[in-house]
């Protein structure tokens, strides 16, 4: 077996062991993966053998869930990838180091199947393999690019209609995981002449794809013959669909939970909590070199000193957040039973924080408010106030409180 790599120069990575559920993994040979291949594409039989008998091969083929025509469509076990006119059957998978992906043109007695042990530079495995699959069909099953359109006015007004942030079906929806989401929107934009960009979605020049309508509310790349589709009702989107991805259509985000306005509040949030936080020890220095005391009365000294502590809290807070995402997105090793404790007292903790600290801040808000300091001052403890409410916010929204360690 081959060794799995993060860097073509770096040390191979040990042997990846996947325990997520419900999918499981299997490892297994180039050969193997050839002989399965075989006996899926003789519906079930291989040499003098049968392993599924040919009507389960054939309903685990053709039994489609049509929820967005005219892309492609889940199968039992597969996914549609056809492709040049021709009815391809495929699974891909992903681990950290191993990327996959198994091509059947099913009809035509030929499978394909390509397996990377990088992810190479900018996440090169997943344009390899694609563009190697594509190069292949028009190599062997050339055809021309389906072709159509729709008015200047209708593809501007379709192009607008479906502009805006979405976020993959296939998410982690009520567990702190969910904070992920915050990161992986993708934006659908509408371009001047009617058509429409994906900044996600890159051709193998690392540039973003362009999509023009060729049918109401279908879109074709204009470099290829991949497709984008959206379901409308009453005037408004309820999913778009990519034909690579039939198993993961994605959703309009909800304005209370997009990036367009939280990530922005959440970075001068989180620049003014660090700056508070420095501030402390900062003009301790400064007032200890000039031998200057601080103009406070006992209840507006005890509020800032206390909202300093909360500013140490929260940035804290955050970072142990950063941090143990980071390890469980990074690397499957750090998925399991003994991160538990860990989980469920970081969320324990946040509990405790969001809440004594919000507190904290609209107290410290209200003396400085009713207090002689001058505007500036009043001012910063209002954007300190705002700062603590939005991760109360955020911890809310993305369920970052409470006890459990499921994810």
């Amino acid at each position: 077996m081959s060794k799995g790599y993060s860097l073509a120069s770096g040390d191979p990575k040990p042997f990846e062991i996947d325990t997520t559920q419900p999918d499981g993994a299997l490892s297994a040979s180039g050969g193997d993966m050839g002989r399965f291949m075989i006996a899926h594409l003789q519906n079930g039989a291989f040499g003098a053998s049968r392993i599924l008998e040919e009507a389960t091969a054939v309903r685990m083929h053709t039994t489609a869930w049509e929820f967005l025509p005219p892309l492609n469509r889940m199968l039992l076990g597969f996914y549609e990838n056809n492709l040049n006119g021709h009815r391809v059957i495929t699974h891909g998978g992903d681990l950290q180091w191993f990327h996959s992906e198994l091509n059947l043109f099913i009809d035509d007695g030929v499978g394909v199947f390509v397996s990377l042990n990088s992810l190479g530079k900018d996440g090169a495995a997943e344009q390899i393999r694609t563009g190697f699959f594509r190069e292949f069909s028009d190599r062997y099953f050339p055809a021309p690019l389906p072709e159509g359109s729709v008015d200047l006015e209708t593809a501007a007004a379709h192009a607008h209609l479906i502009a805006g942030r979405y976020i993959s079906s296939r998410r982690s929806h009520e567990s702190f995981l969910a904070a992920l989401n915050l990161l992986g929107q993708t934006r659908v934009l509408a371009t001047e002449n009617g058509s429409i960009s994906v900044p996600d979605l890159k051709g193998l020049n690392g540039e973003p794809k362009r999509w023009r309508e060729i049918a109401p509310l279908v879109w074709r790349n204009i470099g290829g013959p991949d497709r984008i589709a959206a379901k409308i009702e009453k005037d408004r989107v309820i999913c778009i669909g990519y034909d690579e991805l039939p198993f993961m259509p994605f959703q309009p985000v909800p304005w209370w939970s997009s990036a367009a306005w939280l990530l922005p509040l959440l970075a001068v949030a989180g620049a003014a909590l660090v700056g508070n936080t420095l501030a402390w020890p900062a003009t301790a220095l400064v007032r200890r070199h000039y031998g200057v005391r601080p103009d406070l009365t006992r209840p507006e000294a005890r509020a800032h000193r206390l909202v300093r502590i909360a500013s140490l809290l929260a940035t804290l807070m955050v970072i142990a957040w950063v941090v143990l995402i980071q390890l469980l997105s990074g690397d499957l090793g750090w998925i399991g039973p003994h991160m538990n404790p860990w989980i469920s007292s970081l969320r324990l903790f946040t509990v405790v924080i969001v809440f004594t600290t919000s507190a904290i801040a609209l107290w410290n808000l209200w003396k400085m408010l009713r207090s002689r300091r001058k505007w500036l001052a009043k001012i910063w403890s209002v954007l300190l106030a705002i700062s603590f409410l939005t991760l109360f916010y955020v911890a809310v929204v993305f369920h970052l409180l409470g006890y459990s360690a499921k994810y």
